[in-house]
């Protein structure tokens, strides 16, 4: 847990591997659990994401996220790239151009809307 200044941050981390063995597949389990998890969290849940690239200090990077999340830019999140990205309806704002630049694959949710990175064979960056 994160205690931020105006949110608190659950991040759950696992090994990169088991991301890997679930890519191929077309809706791999981690996706569900996070598609089915941000729905349950709804509508309390503003921002979630999936860092699927290495960072030197994981909770520093989530941390740095505060103020895209506070001044409600989800264009600036979704330039991010982040493996897999869920913006309530507030959050989505501005991100239908951002789409048009760098396409990415959606899912159906309640509440907003899910990302992942890219689009087709190239949806995990």
């Amino acid at each position: 847990m994160l205690d931020l200044d105006e949110y608190t941050v659950l991040v759950l981390a696992f090994e990169q591997y088991d991301l890997v063995d679930q890519q191929d597949l077309d809706e791999p389990p981690v996706v569900r659990a996070f598609r089915e998890a941000c729905a349950a969290l709804t509508p309390d849940l503003e921002v979630a994401f999936m860092q699927t690239r290495r960072v030197h200090d994981l909770l520093r990077h989530v941390a740095d996220r505060e103020f895209d999340v506070l001044t409600v830019d989800g264009e600036a999140l979704l330039h991010q790239r982040f493996g897999l990205l869920y913006l309530a309806g507030k959050l989505d704002y501005g991100v239908e151009p951002r789409l048009t630049v760098a396409p990415r694959d959606e899912l159906p949710i309640t509440g907003g809307r899910l990302f992942f990175g890219g689009s087709g064979q190239h949806r995990w960056p």
